[in-house]
This record gives C-alpha cells, structure tokens and sequence, in this order.
C-alpha cells in the first residue's frame, strides 16, 4: 500500500523538524530551551489556541532537575527506571513484584493461569497508578508502599483465585479511585492557576 503525497509530505516535515530539533539541543544544550526558539516553534500559540496556560515566560524559568532513579528487582534482574512524575517505572515494578509470587514458567507459556494472573496484577497495579500517583510537587506518592513485598503479597491473596473478580465489585472500587483522583486533578488545576495568577 503506497502513503498518499500528502501524508508523505506531512510526515517528511515532521521528521525534518525533529532533526532539526535535536541538531540544536546537540549544539547548544539545555541552554537551547531557555530562549525563545522553542516557543516560537509554535507550542506556545497552539497552547492558547487550545485554551492552555503555557507562555514563553514558562520556558525561560524551567530548569531541568535530575532525580534518583526507581530501582527493583525481579528474580534476580535489576529493573531501573524513571521515579515520579512519570508514573510507569512505579507501575511495572508493582506488576513485576505481585508476578515474583508465582511459578509462571510451570504454568506454561500464554496458559490460561498464567494469562489470567498477568492480567489481575496489571489491572490492580494500573488501578493503583490512577488512584495514587502524580506530579510529586502536588500529589505524595507512596512508591515503597506500592513497590512493597507486603503489598504485593496482598494483592495475591486477592487474585489468587481461578478466576477473576466479578467485575461489579471492581468497577465500583474503580469508579470510586477514579472520583476521587477527578477530585485531586481539579484542585491540582486550581493550584496552577493560583500559581500563575500569583506570578
């Protein structure tokens, strides 16, 4: 299937800019972003149009912080990733700690058992991200909780059965974790606000 010219030209463009990007991050350095280039590429006006916050001012008073890596370990390996903000390190070392439990390679390759114990730790570590991660600078998260042999081990004994909770009781504990980080996420917006009303 050939890619309409169109699209060709889109995606070429795309590219060209990308490169065009990191050629300048490479010569100048995080230097780069505390000028106007970045916003004059066009962030800061689709911003508005979009009814967002940011400004150029926003870009010349950002400054990179360095945070100490997420580290666990899963039979043996050494998973290293990305703390807080971002909350996926967080979350595939819940998962990976809640699956150490259990002898999946004698449940065999894409089993049944397997599938169905990869899939309750995974919904039960992606409730937990919704519910209790976010921007540190707003939200406490409780990274050793969540990464924990205990709570791990807790959240077994609940899946630990042949087949998967009933999805009326799961749902309504997510609708409430979900209310309740709506909830976080509207004063973390006012908050912003406030912050830049104050500025």
């Amino acid at each position: 299937m050939t890619m309409p010219a169109q699209a060709q030209a889109i995606i070429g463009g795309a590219v060209t800019a990308q490169i065009g990007l990191v050629g300048a991050l490479t010569q100048a350095g995080a230097q780069y972003i505390l000028v106007p280039t970045i916003p004059d590429l066009g962030l800061t006006p689709a911003s508005r149009a979009g009814g967002g916050i940011l400004t150029a001012a926003d870009f010349a008073a950002y400054r990179v912080r360095e945070m100490a890596p997420l580290r666990c370990a899963y039979r043996g390996h050494v998973f290293v990733s990305a703390p807080p903000p971002s909350s996926g390190g967080t979350t595939i070392c819940q998962i990976l700690g809640i699956l150490e439990g259990y002898d999946l390679p004698a449940l065999g390759f894409r089993s049944a058992e397997s599938v169905h114990l990869m899939v309750e730790a995974m919904r039960h570590a992606y409730l937990d991200r919704n519910t209790h991660l976010g921007d540190p600078d707003f939200v406490k998260n409780p990274v050793e909780r969540l990464i924990s042999a205990d709570y791990a081990a807790a959240i077994r004994a609940k899946i630990g059965r042949p087949v998967a909770e009933e999805d009326d009781v799961f749902l309504l504990s997510y609708y409430r974790q979900l209310k309740s980080r709506l909830e976080r996420k509207l004063l973390f917006g006012k908050r912003r606000e406030d912050k830049y009303a104050s500025d």
